[in-house]
């Protein structure tokens, strides 16, 4: 059980990690953060948080199908939403939390916490008690 818990926490981390990757590289930051000026992150632009709690979201959704039942389902959705919260957390304090930082942890975690939550209940809705 505590493996399962550890193995959600890296996925979910993945998938922040996979997601900032991309807002934050040549590829997709035009995309995402058009001005030069403005240091790319998921909570700049509403893409930018849609794109990561998507990715979050599937991440949640693909390891909660692989649950015995509705319960490690979503267990397993909410930690990965906890393991985007750490790797959220850890690239704050690599680049500096600022004087916002409280406040886009706070909305920033509800995003990913609720995106994993998402992705571990629509797997928990297929299941059968």
């Amino acid at each position: 059980m505590k493996l399962e818990r550890i193995i959600s926490v890296v996925i979910g981390a993945a998938a922040f990690g996979f997601a900032h990757g991309l807002i934050t590289g040549e590829s997709l930051r035009a995309t995402f953060t058009p001005d030069p000026l403005i240091r790319p992150w998921f909570t700049n632009s509403t893409g930018s948080v849609a794109f990561t709690a998507a990715l979050v979201a599937i991440a949640g959704f693909a390891y909660a199908l692989a649950a015995a039942d509705r319960r490690g389902a979503m267990t397993r959705g909410v930690t990965v939403g906890v393991g985007a919260i750490a790797a959220m957390l850890a690239v704050m304090v690599r680049f500096g939390i600022g004087n916002l930082g409280p406040i886009v942890f706070a909305v920033g975690g509800a995003i990913l916490l609720a995106a994993g939550t998402a992705g571990g209940g629509l797997a928990a809705t297929m299941k059968r008690a």
